[in-house]
């Protein structure tokens, strides 16, 4: 790998296998060397596309990482309105960009304005972006995606099947049934925000997954190409009796929220079931009774509930499950638990050949998304420009360990 490496290393901001330029004037915008030469390869942009949600005073923190999502159609909801949506919208033409106003939900029952735009970009994109794609990203706006670690995730399912992908969960287990699992002596076995699933967490495995020597029945994962409340249901049947961590299963799902900060993949098949005016009932909070979101704090916790109300599960992509025994805490989705410059800095290590200790090729190669933290950010231009040069890391990174993504996307079924 090491003639790769430096060749990547020599290359010009080399993003995916492609050459760009990219400036880090956050001030006016993170802007490249035009928007024509920098396309992802047409594979990967005829197939994809991406949804995301911003606020006014973030709009810097969307332009930094649009790097990793070049040319891909993408659909940027904010609460911006009148010249500043006008500017964005124009700026953002160049990149395939659909800015479109969602506005604010002053009194919404989670008591975050911003939680409604959050949950229903999904719905929205099927109508809002135009041409038919396979799979959908939704991310936060903070949030940077690896291809190469994507696709591998993607090779083998059908877009027409019903997916919704991710292994970065939130908890749904608080601090109450904490003390009552150490009161009876019970080891807890729930998620605390985000983490990799448990070894017994309730979950669906893609169809293809590898189980070679694995026992699946022990930690609650079936396989399926259709992962729906029904079937896990029928495969968890034993926890929905007796006093478990999941008693409350299949009413809700057996984790409380898929997390944006990870990001998720929706397959194009999940989309076209999926009612859009009951979802966004769902999400404003008029659908009471299954799995209704009534308990939720935040909107990727509404995104969960809303599409579990219609019968949709979660798929993991297991590999944390696949290669624990190598090094436990692989997770793919949000690979740095939201510390990107620990993930910076095994890219770089990586590049050089100083990949040690928690730095795994086998992890960064197959790693899909890695959380910026804008919530952390104190000056958004700033940090941005951080992020920016990080991308530019993640890229040559990218280069040298898959140089042919346009192989990669060719290989997807379609």
């Amino acid at each position: 790998m090491l003639p790769r490496v430096a060749a990547a290393i020599r290359a010009s901001q080399h993003l995916a296998g492609l050459h760009f330029k990219l400036e880090s004037s956050i001030g006016g915008g993170v802007r490249d060397g035009g928007s024509g030469d920098a396309l992802l390869p047409h594979a990967l942009r005829r197939r994809f596309a991406v949804a995301t949600h911003t606020a006014s005073h973030r709009h810097a923190l969307v332009k930094s990482v649009r790097g990793w999502r070049r040319g891909v159609r993408t659909l940027v909801l904010t609460n911006a309105t009148g010249k500043a949506l006008a500017m964005e919208q124009a700026e953002g033409a160049a990149y395939n960009e659909r800015w479109v106003h969602y506005p604010d939900a002053p009194d919404f029952f989670t008591g975050k304005p911003s939680d409604p735009r959050v949950a229903v970009a999904p719905a929205l994109a099927v109508d809002l972006l135009g041409a038919p794609f396979d799979w959908l990203l939704f991310v936060d706006d903070d949030v940077v995606m690896m291809w190469p670690g994507l696709l591998h995730v993607l090779q083998g399912l059908s877009p027409h099947d019903p997916y919704m992908i991710s292994d970065s969960y939130w908890s749904r287990f608080g601090a109450r049934w904490r003390h009552k699992m150490r009161q009876q002596g019970l080891p807890f076995e729930g998620l605390r925000n985000s983490e990799p699933p448990k070894p017994n967490q309730p979950r669906c495995l893609p169809c293809t997954f590898n189980d070679t020597g694995l026992d699946l029945r022990s930690t609650h994962a079936f396989k399926t190409c259709r992962c729906t409340v029904r079937r896990m249901a029928a495969a968890f049947k034993d926890l929905l009796t007796g006093d478990n961590q999941w008693q409350d299963f299949p009413r809700t799902p057996p984790i409380s929220s898929l997390d944006g900060a990870g990001g998720v993949v929706f397959s194009a098949g999940l989309l076209r079931q999926l009612d859009a005016q009951r979802y966004r009932s769902c999400i404003a909070g008029g659908q009471p009774g299954f799995g209704a979101p009534t308990s939720c704090g935040g909107g990727d916790c509404l995104l969960t509930a809303c599409t579990w109300q219609q019968g949709f599960g979660y798929t993991d992509p297991g590999f944390e499950l696949r290669h624990r025994h190598l090094q436990q805490g692989m997770f793919l989705f949000n690979g740095a638990r939201s510390d990107w410059r620990m993930a910076n800095q095994w890219a770089r290590d990586a590049l050089v050949g100083a990949c040690t200790g928690n730095c795994s090729h086998l992890w960064l190669g197959h790693m899909v998304s890695v959380h910026t933290g804008g919530a952390d950010m104190q000056d958004y231009a700033a940090e941005s420009a951080s992020v920016a040069r990080f991308l530019d890391v993640l890229a040559r990174y990218a280069a040298a360990a898959e140089p042919s993504l346009e192989a990669l996307a060719l290989r997807l079924v379609s």
